[in-house]
């Protein structure tokens, strides 16, 4: 399936993916995963070629390969600008594979391949520093992290429980872990607001 909000590039890449995969091999196509996810069609087992924007200021992004990732779907990300904020956030969420838009169509076409027989297709050795390894200004748990991006991104504690396969008190335990070594220097994480502001702060979301 292809989400991609620009109507004429989600019509390019649905022809780009018949042309190389076959007609009909293309599920569903809109403009948003919302549309996907309530379509009535069955999507197990199908791969979602998500088009994003670098400057998603809701975090929507975030929100749709997680709920894809619930459902059982493989998620390509097509992102306008790369950076190491943005791949560490979708790749928490649940993403298997991260490419550039400006990427040879060759190169879309064979990630496609590898997240539709389960290989994950992640730009780790192309030099993007991967931003779990960036140093913030306190020392958090991969688990705080992970949790800090999903809430940050608008998720309820009980899917960002259910996304990292935890319950939602551990979760919870998480976040004030989070709120508490923030609030030991002097930085206020108390409200979600606080949150989202932290982890752009710290370069973990876009």
């Amino acid at each position: 399936m292809v989400i991609e909000s620009q109507a004429l590039v989600r019509a390019g890449l649905v022809s780009l993916i018949e042309t190389h995969l076959g007609r009909g091999s293309v599920c569903f196509s809109g403009s948003t995963a919302r549309e996907a996810l309530f379509s009535g069609r069955s999507l197990s087992g199908t791969c979602a070629v998500l088009g994003t924007r670098r400057d998603d200021p809701t975090g929507q992004e975030i929100k749709s390969i997680a709920a894809f990732a619930m459902h059982g779907i493989d998620v390509l990300v097509l992102v306008d600008d790369p950076s190491a904020q943005s791949l560490e956030a979708a790749t928490v969420a649940g993403t298997k594979g991260y490419l550039d838009k400006a990427t040879s169509s060759q190169e879309f076409i064979q990630a496609v391949q590898l997240i539709t027989s389960r290989h994950p297709c992640l730009p780790f050795n192309n030099g993007m520093r991967n931003a779990s390894q960036l140093p913030t200004r306190v020392h958090l748990s991969d688990q705080e992290r992970r949790a800090l991006v999903l809430y940050a991104s608008g998720l309820t504690q009980v899917v960002v429980a259910r996304r990292m396969g935890i319950s939602p008190n551990t979760a919870k335990h998480y976040l004030d872990r989070v709120r508490d070594k923030n609030s030991n220097i002097g930085v206020r994480a108390r409200t979600k607001l606080e949150l989202y502001a932290l982890a752009r702060a710290e370069g973990l979301l876009p």
